[in-house]
């Protein structure tokens, strides 16, 4: 039985088709077109090659790219897919820049977290997608799926198990994925292309290809100052800007990482030109082996689907509205009951300092005393130990804190909300305004001898800020002074 599909790759100024047939042989690509798109619109040529192909009953998948895709990673507290189909709306609104309602929304699984799972929401405008319909339906092209660029490019890929960055350089843009196992774990978009690195201007084109490579080098080192324990091990290049015989030698030797091109034509028997077609119809093959359902990576998204749930959704039904009700109620539930936890927690931390105070200073009560009147009693026993004027030896957890006190300088961009101390384990939670000054938080509290492992547990980017969570290890004290770049 053969299966054909069409995939359907649509940029600012461009589109790319690509055919493919599987039978009992295998899969075949049987044309490829490409073609700028004058004045916004299809040839009658190619047009016409549309119609008659999807009247033979020819499965058409396209893609809206990555750029105006916005990706954001939650946790929800049950596994049924139908369950997490039912949220993902709710889930998405806390991270939309615009109203939920002017948004559709899809998801793919990540991983397993304890009775639930994590999540990736996939959200673009639905004037994105009303657009994208309305453009192919005046051609009479109706797509079975509307699929992000970036992420019809796995369908190339699978089978890839490793941890690597998945680059797409395309005329005007450049889209940055970060996989692992198969599954995207970030996607970010920089506003240059392949048509900056053919500038006839030498200056314009290396000014490109710095900026380029500093993005996908930037990105890679991000998301492993976020995942301590996840190295990217290569780049893999793709779209038409990949063939630029600068970057690859630029790139490597910038990021330090092998370097390898998408091979789009795997295992894919064809009769053309190999050179016109792998780089500029990377995306399309990806999308067409998505129709013929070949490949398949198991993380897709379908925001043809998400649109049609969602418009047919938009009159209430009683049970919508129940589940709104409930998650509104838990909601609320869950502020209470995290306020009255910061209640509790702060309460016995305030004990704890006043324990650890009494316990380094012996022979002053701080019983009954606020906690404005412990720290002044916190600053006056520090201010004497530096003069030398109190012949109290320092405490474990005191020590930390004043480590920690002159480890960060006080004009940093970083606000510590949460610290919890056990013994020689220390755990910050705070935010600061990027990654690179959280990166220099790491650096500065590393450099103090006081500690000896210092981890980002956890880094999001949320409105803006960088939320995160240090854990830190207290090296052994080794004697009555802290030895710090103070000391």
């Amino acid at each position: 039985m053969r299966k054909k599909a069409i995939g359907i790759d649509i940029s600012g100024t461009s589109v790319k088709t690509a055919e493919l047939v599987y039978s009992g042989k295998g899969i075949e690509i049987v044309s490829f077109h490409s073609e700028r798109l004058e004045e916004g619109k299809f040839s009658e040529e190619l047009a016409a090659v549309l119609r008659k192909k999807i009247a033979e009953g020819t499965k058409v998948v396209s893609s809206v790219p990555a750029k105006v895709a916005i990706l954001r990673s939650t946790v929800v507290p049950f596994r049924d897919k139908k369950k997490i189909n039912q949220v993902v709306r709710f889930e998405a609104e806390r991270y939309l820049p615009f109203p939920v309602e002017e948004a559709v929304v899809d998801s793919y699984i990540i991983e397993p977290v304890g009775k639930g799972k994590r999540i990736m929401l996939v959200s673009v405008r639905r004037e994105v997608v009303e657009k994208h319909l309305s453009f192919l339906k005046g051609f009479g092209v109706e797509p079975e799926t509307i699929d992000l660029d970036s992420m019809a490019l796995l369908n190339l890929l699978s089978g890839e198990k490793g941890n690597f960055a998945l680059v797409d350089i395309g005329s005007d843009t450049t889209s940055i994925s970060v996989i692992s196992g198969g599954i995207p774990r970030l996607l970010r978009s920089i506003p240059k292309g392949g048509n900056n690195l053919t500038e006839t201007c030498p200056e314009v084109s290396g000014e490109a290809l710095a900026s380029i490579s500093d993005g996908i080098t930037y990105t890679i080192s991000a998301f492993s100052l976020q995942k301590t324990d996840f190295q990217v091990e290569k780049i893999v290049l793709s779209g038409g800007g990949a063939k630029s015989k600068d970057l690859s030698g630029f790139l490597q030797e910038k990021s330090g990482l092998d370097i390898v091109r998408i091979d789009s034509l795997r295992d894919i028997s064809h009769n053309l030109d190999e050179e016109d077609v792998r780089g500029s119809g990377d995306v399309a093959i990806g999308l067409a082996l998505r129709g013929l359902k070949r490949r398949e990576t198991g993380t897709t998204v379908n925001f043809k689907k998400s649109l049609v749930e969602t418009s047919g959704g938009r009159k209430s039904s009683p049970g919508l509205i129940v589940l709104a009700s409930m998650i509104v109620l838990l909601s609320f539930s869950l502020v209470f009951l995290r306020f009255y936890r910061r209640r509790v927690y702060l309460a016995n931390l305030e004990k704890q300092i006043e324990s650890v105070v009494e316990e380094a200073f012996p022979g002053e009560s701080l019983g009954g005393r606020s906690s404005l009147e412990i720290v002044s009693v916190f600053r006056r026993r520090i201010k004497e130990s530096r003069e030398g004027t109190s012949p109290s030896v320092m405490f474990s957890p005191l020590g930390i804190l004043r480590a920690l006190s002159l480890s960060i300088p006080s004009s940093t961009g970083v606000e510590i909300t949460d610290m919890r101390l056990e013994g020689d384990f220390t755990q910050l939670e705070g935010e600061t305004s990027s990654f690179e000054e959280l990166e220099k938080l790491v650096k500065d509290i590393s450099s103090s001898d006081y500690f000896m492992d210092v981890r980002i547990g956890r880094a999001d980017s949320v409105h803006g800020k960088v939320k995160f969570r240090l854990d830190i290890h207290s090296a052994p004290v080794r004697g009555s002074r802290i030895h710090t770049n103070e000391s």
